[in-house]
């Protein structure tokens, strides 16, 4: 099986990130709904790029987005 550079890089991000927001629920600092909105932030985010690579056409739209 082989895997991208980039591809390995974006799914260690993305775990990274899913491990801190973890860490949070665990501390009791975030509420369940606060990681309720997290993951699917962090979901968004996956199918947002891969939309925006896509469509270079609007790059104004993803700028107001992302603000």
């Amino acid at each position: 099986m082989s895997v991208s550079i980039q591809l390995a890089f974006k799914i260690a991000v993305y775990l990274l990130v899913l491990d801190g927001v973890a860490a949070l629920v665990v501390g009791g600092l975030l509420s369940p709904a606060g990681s309720l909105l997290m993951f699917l932030a962090v979901a968004g985010s996956w199918w947002g790029e891969q939309l925006r690579t896509r469509s270079r056409r609007v790059p104004a739209l993803w700028q107001a987005l992302t603000l």
